[in-house]
């Protein structure tokens, strides 16, 4: 998987390489929070102190979230495959979040 991201104004770009997109509900929250919560370098310090820390409570609320999410479909996912007689897949399944 290949994203890039570039924004005129800034005049930045940057650009993500992924390993097939398999990453942990931190890493997307980070790419998320990256995109929702942003400040200039050059605002005034409380202002950027302020933002930096609402970042870090936006990131902890994706991060909570985003493995719940996973968490229910990965149930969900284990719940058809046992109702379809694989309970060894299932337990898989299951398994694959501890």
């Amino acid at each position: 998987m290949f994203s890039a991201q570039s924004q005129a104004k800034a005049g930045s770009f940057g650009f993500l390489i992924t390993n097939g997109g398999n990453h942990p509900p931190e890493k997307w929250s980070e790419l998320a929070v990256r995109r929702v919560v942003q400040v200039a370098d050059t605002a005034p310090p409380p202002i950027r102190d302020q933002a930096h820390a609402f970042r870090e409570q936006v990131r902890g609320t994706f991060t909570y979230y985003l493995a719940q999410a996973l968490g229910a479909q990965r149930r969900d996912l284990a719940d058809k495959l046992e109702r379809e007689g694989m309970r060894a897949a299932a337990a898989f399944i299951r398994n694959q979040g501890d």
